[in-house]
């Protein structure tokens, strides 16, 4: 008897730990994913794709550039059309991380639209590490440059996303649906993206001069 009566107590402070651990948990991640989510938003969404977007600006000037004579081709895409959907998906996403983690953190949404903020922050992160690690494997073939800024970035949303799906996620079904499927279409266009790469993208060679001329400036 003393023994079950021991194994009830230490079942009773196990149950009472088990929140108290869990709230912990939940913080850190949030603490981390406010962190992250402020710099992807500000550096890769803010900066990088206004910059891809505004008409005129220095930063501007290099990215059009970039894009018509380095980047599209060697991706297999237009230039323009590359670099328009690309500042409009940056943008997005990261405004949409900014205001979805602290609003989630600040406590300013009902159920119903915290676990849809969730689910969007989870794609939007998705969706930017996609971005920040192809842009990293670009650099990496065309300028040698193994540890890029978009690199880091991608590492950046990757860790953001990890900690939004195993801690700080929706909680309703039809939310963590969403989550997925929209996901799964970001990884799905990733693959198409390679594939016209394949077929249709220039060798690092072709493209080198103009991303030495690039650099240059």
């Amino acid at each position: 008897s003393s023994c079950s009566s021991s194994s009830n107590s230490t079942s009773k402070s196990k149950s009472n730990l088990t929140p108290t651990a869990m709230f912990t948990k939940f913080a850190i991640a949030e603490c981390l994913t406010i962190f992250l989510g402020t710099v992807l938003g500000l550096v890769q969404g803010c900066f990088g794709g206004f910059a891809k977007l505004a008409p005129c600006g220095m930063m501007s000037v290099k990215m059009s550039k970039g894009f018509n004579q380095v980047y599209g081709p060697f991706l297999g895409f237009p230039g323009t059309f590359l670099r328009i959907i690309i500042g409009l998906g940056e943008t997005s996403a990261g405004i949409c991380i900014i205001l979805g983690v602290w609003g989630d953190a600040l406590d300013i949404f009902d159920e119903e639209l915290r676990n849809l903020v969730r689910a969007l922050c989870i794609v939007a992160g998705s969706a930017l590490m996609v971005v920040g690690f192809v842009a990293g494997m670009m650099h990496y073939y065309v300028d040698g440059t193994p540890c890029s800024p978009p690199a880091v970035l991608g590492c950046i949303a990757s860790i953001f996303t990890l900690a939004r799906i195993f801690a700080v996620e929706p909680r309703t079904a039809d939310s963590q649906r969403l989550a997925t499927c929209l996901t799964s279409l970001v990884m799905v266009m990733a693959i198409v993206a390679m594939i016209v790469n394949h077929f249709f993208g220039q060798h690092e060679s072709l493209v080198r001069e103009a991303n030495a001329e690039l650099n240059a400036l």
